[in-house]
């Protein structure tokens, strides 16, 4: 959500005490405020939605999923011709507990596509940075 959403602040407006030592809290460190380009990759009303943002160097991916479970094939032609390292973060494929995040590392290229299974209100986000 802090992705999709315009600002960070519209779904992070709590104690930051709720955040430490959470799984995925890394990816909050170096979240930007400001987006210099944003694509839709991906959406369908009250379905599914990913967009892409790009802050600077690096790119940002990010999915949100409605009420019913979504198996999404993600193009990330958007990215030109460098190599990227995407670290992911995901639910846990089960769900049996709704605060596990599962991570995710790999190198990825415009020719890459990701695989993206969405649990019913789920989501997964990534920051993808160029490999120089």
């Amino acid at each position: 959500m802090t992705v999709i959403y315009p600002s960070p602040l519209l779904v992070l407006c709590d104690s930051p005490a709720n955040y430490r030592g959470q799984p995925g809290v890394e990816f909050f460190r170096n979240l930007p405020t400001v987006w210099d380009e944003t694509v839709v990759l991906n959406a369908d009303v009250a379905k599914t939605i990913v967009i892409a943002r790009r802050a600077g160097p690096r790119w940002y991916v990010a999915a949100m999923n409605g009420d019913d479970a979504a198996t999404l094939t993600v193009p990330l032609d958007f990215l030109g011709k460098k190599r990227w390292a995407l670290n992911g973060f995901a639910d846990q494929p089960d769900g049996a507990d709704y605060t596990a995040v599962k991570a995710d590392q790999q190198t990825v290229d415009a020719k890459s596509t990701l695989q993206l299974t969405l649990l019913p209100a789920g989501g997964y986000v990534a920051q993808l940075t160029p490999i120089k």
